[in-house]
Formats: structure tokens, sequence, C-alpha cells
């Protein structure tokens, strides 16, 4: 059987660590919301820069991800600075990942839904949100359809979707605390140079 390749896989194999340690934004927004740390999930959690920033805090985070390239990648990031994780790497294709109920206190779940087909966002929505416990939350994050994909950007085919694709994510366990659009720049060398995305963050709570 061919071995599936994960849509960053040129990108990961291209560095050492793809990921500058700067954690995403509605992470450190979610932690505004914790006195204490507790347990999380990081759905494809890439090279683990949201895993890494959250256990440096004493949380326990479960780091999903299909890419062996990314979970060697997180697993350097821990071990270059020291830190031995209370949590797992797992290298699993987050549609195959058995969620436990009523579990988590906090998703991260940045930069995965544009890697996947609506049948498969159906398949995992309703499960990750039985995962959270009741008062927790979801760092969410998702490349938009307001620019295009650059043509070289080193991926495999991507899903983008509207700004307001956020809204159709709420049912009637969710609620939104925070949702904002605008745009980044990056550079993936030596596969890609300086480009723009937009992107739209949210933070969710369930009720």
């Amino acid at each position: 059987m061919k071995k599936a390749i994960a849509q960053y896989d040129k990108l990961y194999a291209a560095k050492n660590i793809l990921w500058n340690p700067t954690p995403g934004r509605m992470v450190v927004e979610a932690l505004s919301h914790f006195k204490t740390p507790g347990l999380c999930l990081d759905m494809g959690c890439g090279d683990g820069k949201n895993m890494f920033f959250l256990e440096k805090r004493g949380w326990v985070v479960e780091g999903i991800d299909k890419s062996i390239l990314a979970i060697e990648g997180a697993k350097r990031r821990f071990k270059e600075n020291n830190l031995i994780p209370r949590g797992n790497l797992i290298v699993k294709d987050i549609t195959d990942y058995e969620y436990p109920l009523d579990h988590f206190n906090l998703v991260v779940c940045y930069g995965l839904y544009h890697c996947l087909t609506k049948n498969e966002i159906n398949h995992i929505h309703y499960k990750m949100i039985a995962s959270l416990k009741s008062g927790g939350l979801i760092a969410f994050c998702m490349i938009n359809n307001n620019l295009r994909m650059p043509a070289n950007h080193g991926t495999t085919k991507t899903f983008l979707r509207s700004e307001n694709y956020v809204i159709e994510l709420v049912n009637e366990q969710l609620e939104i605390l925070k949702v904002f659009t605008g745009e980044i720049e990056e550079e993936h060398l030596p596969v890609i140079g300086k480009h723009k995305h937009s992107i739209t963050w949210c933070l969710f709570k369930k009720k």
C-alpha cells in the first residue's frame, strides 16, 4: 500500500523545525481563561510549537499528527529545549483518532481544517466537541479563501473556505468567545520565500 503524504511534508522535510516558537494567539488567549493547567488535545500538532508552549506551563497535551516528519520535529523541539512532555506525541490521522468523552479542558485546532475535506470535518467535528468538558475551550485557526494559496507553497491539496465558515461550526453546544480575520506573512525556505495568508482565528467555548 502506498504511504499517504501529509500536506506539509515537503516543508517539514526541508527544515529541521518548520514553525517558529511563537504560540498561536488563540492558544495564548485561551490560557487567560484557566486558573490552573489541565488536559489538552492538539489536533494536527505539527512540530509542536503550541504543545511545547502549553507543556512548559504545566499542561498535559496529547499531540496528534499524521506526518511522521512533523512528530519527529516536535520530539526534536522538546529535546533541544530539555523538556520532557507529560503528554504524548502520536502519529495518527486525526480522522482515525479515538476521542475520549468529556475529557479535555482545551482543544487546539490550529491550521487543520483547511487540510480536511468537508466529509472529514463532519466526521471529527462533533467528536472533538464531545471530547471537551463543559466550559472547555477550542483554540482554532484556519487559512481562509480571501487570498489564494501560492502555487509554489510546497503543500499538497488544501481546502480554503470563507472566513465566515466558523459560523457553520457552531451548534447548540458551542458559543464563540472571540473571532477575527487578518493576514500573516511567513516564509518556508528553501521551498518558498515570503508570502501572505488570510487567517480566521476563533475561540470557542463548550456550554
